[in-house]
């Protein structure tokens, strides 16, 4: 392949990432149902396409192995367990594959990295539209009273519900506090970005996720230690300032924190702050027990504990929600499946730790914190999977 085709084929890749990371994003508009089929063909098309050019052109490619042994406990796990709906259960996993494939570093190639940044780059794009649109609804439901986008799980801006935008919020305020420690030059450029962390921020508080908003100030923290450790040590205190503004704001504004005020006060009457997923994450022990091994079987729930599981409509065919990624590994795919995400993990780490990057090293403390009590790791549908195994693949290059 000359160099001019190499260039070609980046590009061309590159620019598919973007438009699959916006759709990745923008499908969680409320208004957006039924894509998840759509958006694993376009993974599906996108890395047939890398491959069959590295096998035409002879351009080198590999596989992390490690990630193989992975998927071939969580297939063991469907095997030996046979769990109901079984169908729905392997195309899952075949969905499940395919995604990794796009986003993870199962195969590398250079072609396959250019799809995987333009996927990065489509997301946060897409991220910020979701957050900036939500936030202006927000401010019009406060300036006219209005209760419409608000309920108990949280406002939910034009999205879904508030669990979702939550993340999603305090992920864009993270974001543009990293590009406000860059050197930015142009002043209207830095109040932009102030304006999306305070957005971001705020929106993050009002939708209603208190993990958000725990794993918010975790990755500002990480963003600011990096710009201090830099010798920004001005922009870090008036960051820091801003941060402290933002909230305020959000504990003087009744329609902001009541969701997080009101979910809590609920769950303490039930007698813990987080009696709700205290409950999944019983059920998700419960499942290890049983099988220990193998795991109850990947993307399977079998203990129906929580008034907030659906056994019908799951037994039908529905997505469980598991409750937490790190305890849904366990109970999916036994001692074999978490000892093998475990060793693509730690290395992972290892490198960050070794060559810490900061969007991407808080963007990780963020889903390692948010993982606790929110299932996404092994479902493709999820908004915050790509994310994820986009930032694992990042690590490792």
């Amino acid at each position: 392949m000359s160099v001019l085709e190499n260039i070609r084929f980046q590009r061309t890749f590159g620019s598919a990432g973007i438009a699959l990371g916006l759709l990745l994003t923008l499908r969680h508009i409320d208004c957006i149902n039924g894509t998840t089929p759509i958006i694993i063909g376009l993974c599906l098309l996108a890395v047939c396409s890398v491959v069959a050019v590295c096998i035409k052109y002879r351009y080198k490619f590999g596989f992390n192995y490690t990630l193989l042994l992975f998927i071939a406990a969580c297939a063991f796990s469907l095997i030996i367990e046979r769990p109901e709906p079984l169908k729905y259960c392997w195309l899952r996993l075949a969905g499940f594959t395919i995604a990794l494939a796009a986003f993870s570093p199962l195969i590398s190639s250079r072609l396959l990295s250019s799809l995987r940044r333009g996927i990065w780059k489509g997301w946060w794009i897409g991220a910020v539209i979701l957050t900036a649109a939500s936030f202006m609804t927000l401010l019009t439901a406060v300036a006219t009273s209005s209760t419409a986008e608000f309920h108990y799980f949280g406002f939910r801006g034009i999205m879904t519900m508030g669990m979702t935008l939550s993340p999603v919020a305090a992920l864009t305020a993270i974001f543009a506090l990293y590009r406000l420690q860059g050197e930015i030059p142009i002043r209207m450029k830095r109040i932009a970005w102030l304006a999306l962390f305070c957005a971001g921020a705020i929106t993050a508080v009002a939708a209603g996720s208190r993990i958000a908003v725990i794993g918010l100030i975790a990755g500002s923290a990480v963003i600011l230690v990096f710009g201090w450790r830099d010798g920004r040590r001005k922009t870090v205190i008036g960051l820091l300032c801003a941060l402290m503004a933002v909230g305020a704001v959000c504990l003087s504004v009744p329609s902001i924190s009541n969701s997080i005020k009101h979910k809590t006060a609920l769950a303490v009457e039930d007698g813990s702050p987080i009696s709700s997923r205290q409950e999944k994450w019983k059920g998700r022990v419960t499942e290890f027990r049983i099988a220990p091994l193998t795991g109850v079987g990947f993307c399977a729930q079998t203990v129906f504990n929580s008034p907030y599981d659906n056994e019908t409509e799951i037994l039908d065919g529905k997505s469980p929600e598991p409750g937490s990624s790190w305890l849904s590994l366990p109970a999916q795919t036994g001692i074999l499946g978490t000892g093998a995400f475990l060793a693509f993990l730690i290395p992972v780490i290892a490198k960050l730790l070794r060559k810490p990057r900061p969007l991407l090293s808080a963007v990780f403390v963020f889903l390692l914190l948010n993982g606790i009590s929110e299932g996404w790791l092994l479902y493709s549908s999820a908004l915050l999977f790509p994310l994820f195994w986009l930032s694992t693949s990042f690590a490792y290059e």
